[in-house]
C-alpha cells in the first residue's frame, strides 16, 4: 500500500489556524458525502454553490489546490460542460485530495 502525499496548509505553524485546521479537515467526509449526494441526486445548482463556498474556504485555510479544484468542478457545472460520468471522476479526484489535506494535519 502506497503512502499518502501530505497537502499542507500555508497556515499549519500558525497556532491561531491550528485548530481550523484540524476542523476543517475532520469536516472533509460530510463534504464529501454532500459532493457525493448533490451528484448522484443530480442536483447541480445546489452542487455548484457548493463547490463555489468549499473553493473560497479551501483558499482562506491556505490550500489553493484543493481550491482549484472546486473551482474546476464549479466551472464544469456553470458552462453545462458536465456529465455524471465526469462528476464522479472528479470526486474520486476529492476523495484522495482530502485524504492529503488529513495527513498534513496529523
Amino acid at each position: 500500500m502506497s503512502e499518502t502525499v501530505a497537502l499542507k496548509s500555508k497556515f499549519l505553524d500558525d497556532d491561531f489556524y491550528l485548530p481550523l485546521l484540524r476542523s476543517f479537515s475532520d469536516d472533509l467526509s460530510g463534504v464529501y458525502a454532500k459532493l457525493e449526494m448533490q451528484i448522484n441526486e443530480e442536483k447541480f445548482k445546489a452542487l455548484r454553490e457548493h463547490c463555489h463556498q468549499m473553493s473560497g474556504a479551501s483558499s482562506t485555510y491556505g490550500y489553493p489546490q484543493l481550491a482549484l479544484l472546486f473551482e474546476e468542478v464549479e466551472t464544469l457545472v456553470t458552462k453545462d460542460k458536465h456529465s455524471k460520468k465526469i462528476l464522479l471522476d472528479y470526486l474520486d479526484q476529492f476523495s484522495e485530495m482530502f485524504d492529503k489535506v488529513r495527513a498534513g494535519i496529523c
